[in-house]
């Protein structure tokens, strides 16, 4: 009779360390898919942050509907704006806010 006592309280054991291993396989799983979203997560957030030189660069990054016109305009006064709006080089600034732009925009496509 001691010996199926003795039995029963092992397999009791063995159940509660398998149920104990469960338990952990499924703690760890769900810790791996938290971990899983969070990496997605950040992710998707660094894929959306605009990057660039220049403020009108974010600007259009950030755009979804695009006005080239107005793009270059901004483009222009941000590149004069870094010159402290020196005069004379107003041409200058709106070419290269031209080729910014265009740069840009066909890089979006």
């Amino acid at each position: 009779m001691k010996m199926k006592s003795r039995h029963r309280i092992e397999n009791k054991h063995e159940g509660n360390h398998k149920d104990k291993a469960v338990i952990a396989g499924a703690a760890d799983f769900h810790g791996e898919r938290i971990q899983q979203e969070a990496d997605i997560e950040a992710k998707n957030e660094t894929a959306n942050r605009p990057e660039g030189n220049y403020e009108y660069e974010q600007m259009i990054a950030e755009n979804a509907v695009f006005n080239p016109k107005q793009m270059i305009e901004e483009a222009a006064f941000y590149i004069a704006e870094q010159r402290d709006f020196a005069p004379g080089n107003e041409l200058i600034d709106w070419l290269q806010a031209e080729n910014d732009v265009e740069t840009t925009l066909g890089n979006a496509k």
